[in-house]
């Protein structure tokens, strides 16, 4: 994990939680609502690219108000090694883990809860496309299961795509191509028909 200091910006960091390729996941307080347990999502990588993906990815999640989504909390920057500006994003912490973490562990679902997931990620994804965002990489990983109450969350919006508005490029594809929908257009146009086939 990256040498960090013990608070950025408003919060006091805890533990570290998850690491990816471009951003380590923090466990972390307020430091004055400090009985509301957050995770902060900070970028390790300083690229162009990188930073324009991560920004988008918070600009898309601020706009979803949903139950079954990941919400966003705040976004703000801090002065990192090398005069680097390192960006991050503060978002609700759920206690459990991924339903791909859960597959790995009991293999299947029962049906029951398995529809209940369905159900739940259809309904985020429907409020997502109601405000013009089509997320393209619904899988497994990207879905955190609630450990208390079983409540499905959608997450990673990183190569979401805002139709209107976009910086991915048209003809290319992204997400997991297993599950992409055949309704995917020849350049890379997703449309919500393909949703029933995910």
């Amino acid at each position: 994990m990256t040498h960090l200091p013990p608070e950025i910006g408003n919060y006091r960091l805890e533990r570290p939680i998850g690491r990816g390729a471009t951003s380590e996941v923090w466990l972390a307080r307020h430091n004055l609502l400090g009985d509301r347990q957050v995770a902060l999502k900070l970028l390790i990588v300083h690229d162009a690219e990188s930073v324009r993906r991560f920004q988008r990815e918070a600009e898309l999640a601020g706009r979803l108000r949903h139950p079954n989504i990941v919400q966003l909390y705040d976004y703000g920057t801090i002065r990192a090694a090398q005069n680097y500006v390192s960006h991050y994003s503060v978002i609700e912490y759920i206690e459990g883990g991924s339903l791909r973490q859960l597959l790995e562990k009991q293999k299947h679902l029962p049906l029951n809860e398995a529809v209940a997931v369905f159900r739940q990620i259809a309904a985020a994804l429907d409020h997502a496309h109601a405000k013009g965002i089509v997320h393209r990489d619904v899988s497994p990983g990207n879905v955190l299961i609630e450990q208390e109450s079983g409540r499905a969350l959608l997450c990673d919006f990183g190569i979401a795509r805002d139709p209107v508005r976009s910086i991915t490029v048209t003809s290319s594809t992204h997400g997991h191509t297993r599950l992409l929908g055949t309704r995917t257009g020849a350049i890379g146009q997703a449309r919500h028909s393909s949703l029933r086939y995910l």
